[in-house]
This record gives structure tokens, C-alpha cells and sequence, in this order.
């Protein structure tokens, strides 16, 4: 009873506001058959300090359609999932002085009917997840460089009722 037939369509396009701002917009159109659609956009931007230093923001929203899994899968599904609808934002600080280059950053999302699988999928009503990255790379050496990253998961609450940890989401 459900049309699985998905399209989605995006555009962005960067603007150079002064030599140490660049700022883009992008827009995203999705249709996903019975499940509705969406659009999402997004509009973000990077601040360059000048001696590799860089602080990079972006805000966004996105739409996420619970798949044929989600909703159909012998004794694991629930048919009565609706898409998730959130909005995030992140922002970091790049240093591309720190040996290969190094990032810290902060994001958050939150949303309503986020799709969260226990025993079966179900639909959260209200939901936020937040955290702190931080990355660190190393020079290449003969074309071969390594990457090593932290990120702290410190939110992954459901709002809906009492507040608590969503499931499957570890610090």
C-alpha cells in the first residue's frame, strides 16, 4: 500500500563575501512515494582567520523516510512509522597548522519522529542529540597520512515525555 518510488533533487551554490568569508545555500527537494516529501534546506559558511585557522557553521534541516525494512519486515517492523523531520547545526574550528591539520567542533539535532530501532522501530516524538568532535590528522608521508577521531556523544535524550538516553546511542 505503500510507493517506495524516491526522487530528490539538490542545489547549492557558494558565495565569496570577502577574501576571509565564504558562504553557501543549498536546497534539497525529496519525494518519497507515500511517504511525503519534503524541503530541506541548508545555508553554512567558512570564516578563514588567516595562518590555517578556519571556523566553519552550517545549519540545515532533513526529511528521512522510514525504509521497507522499517515497515515491513517480518516480526522486526512496524507499519506505522512516519518520517523524521530535524534540524541540526555544527560549527568547528579548524587549524590546519597542527600536524596534518586538527578540527574541534560542536553539533546538535533535533527533531520530531525520529526513527529509533529497539526491538522493533518506533517513532520518537521529540528528540535531541548533541556532542562535541575532535580530529586530528597526521602529514603524509610517501602519500600515506592517518586520522584519528573522538566524538562525545553527551546528548541522545527523548524529549517526549520524561527525559531520557535514546537507545543505541553511547557517549
Amino acid at each position: 500500500s505503500h510507493g517506495f518510488a524516491q526522487t530528490a533533487f539538490y542545489v547549492q551554490d557558494q558565495f565569496r563575501l570577502t577574501n576571509a568569508l565564504r558562504a553557501y545555500a543549498g536546497l534539497r527537494a525529496e519525494r518519497d512515494g507515500a511517504q511525503g516529501g519534503a524541503l530541506a534546506p541548508s545555508l553554512g559558511g567558512t570564516w578563514t582567520f588567516g595562518d590555517g585557522l578556519a571556523l566553519r557553521a552550517n545549519a540545515s534541516t532533513a526529511f528521512r523516510a522510514p525504509t521497507a525494512l522499517d515497515l515491513y519486515y517480518p516480526g522486526f517492523s512496524n507499519p506505522s512509522l512516519h518520517p523524521e523531520r530535524t534540524k541540526s547545526f555544527d560549527v568547528t574550528l579548524e587549524d590546519t597548522r597542527v600536524l596534518g591539520g586538527a578540527s574541534f567542533g560542536y553539533f546538535v539535532t533535533a527533531g520530531k519522529d525520529l526513527i529509533v530501532v529497539t526491538s522493533r522501530p518506533l517513532n520518537v516524538q521529540r528528540a535531541v542529540i548533541g556532542g562535541l568532535t575532535f580530529d586530528v590528522r597526521t602529514r603524509p608521508l610517501h602519500g600515506v597520512s592517518a586520522r584519528i577521531n573522538f566524538t562525545d556523544v553527551f546528548r541522545a535524550q527523548d524529549l517526549t515525555d520524561a527525559e531520557h538516553r535514546l537507545p543505541r546511542r553511547p557517549v
